[in-house]
């Protein structure tokens, strides 16, 4: 299996090294990210401008993503799995992109192991879950073997991490 390298899209991309302004900017947004920047401002004793200005660069840096997030549930699905793909004859990039493109599919990741592709899938019942795998996954060109592990139960989900940009893919 090659080794991941660097994403085209993110060549020269530097993550900027977080100073504790932006660490405590960070924080008071996962308490309450609609909080007014005025508000911010005062718990931290700095400017406005200085603090929207920060925010805006926290963004532009990719250090953070202002979003939503929503429970799998209540958009109506039932079952998460972890879905472990086997590929074969086909470049790893290409089958990973093909599987990405699979409405299903939440998480597409690239590990090391005799199944390089590790999948976070949602379904709204185990037919779908099976017919996702069987009928979409399992067909994709290069696709050879599949392990479906469904999640009984999530004992611990940071949120606070994410990859926010694509920084690997298949050489």
């Amino acid at each position: 299996m090659a080794v991941p390298q660097l994403h085209p899209a993110v060549k020269g991309f530097s993550l900027r090294t977080l100073d504790d302004t932006d660490r405590q900017i960070i924080a008071l947004l996962r308490v309450d990210l609609r909080q007014p920047n005025t508000e911010l401002a005062a718990a931290l004793g700095m400017a406005e401008a200085t603090v929207a200005a920060r925010i805006r660069s926290l963004e532009a840096d990719g250090a953070i993503r202002i979003a939503a997030q929503r429970d799998f549930r209540s958009a109506g699905f039932e079952i998460l799995a972890s879905v472990d793909l086997g590929v074969r004859g086909r470049a790893l990039a290409d089958v990973a992109r093909d599987v990405a493109a699979v409405e299903r599919v939440a998480i597409v990741t690239l590990v090391m192991g005799d199944k390089p592709l590790m999948l976070l899938v949602l379904a709204k019942s185990l037919q779908d879950l099976h017919d996702t795998v069987t009928h979409r996954l399992a067909r994709i060109e290069g696709v050879v073997s599949s392990e479906t592990m469904i999640i009984s139960n999530i004992v611990k989900y940071r949120t606070e991490f994410a990859a926010l940009s694509p920084l690997a893919q298949a050489s």
